[in-house]
């Protein structure tokens, strides 16, 4: 029998950590790599959420912080969102969980589906800048302790093309894009 998806597991040396364990689960369309340090456990989630993930297949941390990565999600499917939020859900009895960099992809979800954040608390995520002078658009991070100010308004953060220093137009309409703010990071 084929097992949906591959664990791969290995232990690695880590100068910051005395051990950190690492393992790959693989779907046909997404990848989470995660690694686990003595405090708390990284998930680093690439690829698609959709109909070949099932959330009973990700290992769940334990009384640990746990951190996930979702600055490499590039698509969602409705099916995908269902298996998310029980992911979500699976973690909510973990020290914490911080979603950080999250794709625009995600902030959309996160607009449309409150249930896709659950308890997590949000440390950064991705934002649409255009830059005039080139015509392309810029995706750039926001950090929400950073930039609270301006969140708290639902403005979006001033930022510049690092290249050229040019100031970059939010491409977005800010109400909407940070409205999921108002659903994260309650009690933080």
């Amino acid at each position: 029998m084929r097992l949906p998806f591959i664990l791969r597991s290995v232990r690695v040396e880590d100068e910051k950590q005395d051990m950190t364990t690492k393992k790959t689960i693989e779907f046909s369309s997404l990848v989470v790599e995660i690694s686990t340090f003595e405090d708390k456990s990284k998930y680093t989630f690439k690829g698609a959420l959709d109909d070949k993930i099932r959330e009973h297949d990700i290992p769940r941390a334990q009384n640990k912080d746990v951190i996930f990565d979702l600055s490499q999600i590039q698509r969602i499917s409705s099916t995908g969102i269902r298996e998310w939020i029980k992911i979500v859900s699976a973690f909510k009895n973990t020290k914490s969980l911080i979603f950080e960099k999250c794709s625009v992809i995600m902030v959309d979800q996160f607009n449309m589906v409150p249930e896709t954040i659950g308890t997590a608390q949000i440390e950064s995520f991705y934002a649409p800048y255009f830059h005039e002078a080139t015509g392309k658009e810029i995706i750039c991070l926001i950090k929400v302790d950073f930039h609270g100010p301006f969140l708290a308004k639902r403005e979006a953060p001033p930022m510049v093309n690092e290249a050229t220093g040019d100031a970059l137009e939010f491409d977005a309409l800010e109400d909407s894009y940070f409205s999921f703010l108002k659903h994260a990071n309650r009690g933080s």
